[in-house]
């Protein structure tokens, strides 16, 4: 078995970064938001990750904080 084969799963990029239990949570209160519809569970996935991934920029956890002038 390659040793570097599960390499991506032991070190997230950022994409990555967020708890993929708040993901799947947050994905599934998009999908019960939208009337529960069949097919393309990626949507509310990716939603739920755009959310997070704005949350934690907006918090300044993501990316450091620029001085103003």
């Amino acid at each position: 078995m390659d040793d570097n084969a599960n390499l991506s799963h032991e070190n997230p990029g950022p994409e990555e970064t967020c708890d993929v239990g708040a993901i799947e949570k947050l994905a599934y209160d998009l999908w019960l938001a939208r009337g529960c519809p069949v097919g393309c569970p990626e949507v509310d996935w990716f939603e739920a990750e755009r959310q997070l991934n704005g949350t934690r920029e907006s918090s300044g956890l993501s990316r450091p904080a620029t001085q103003s002038q």
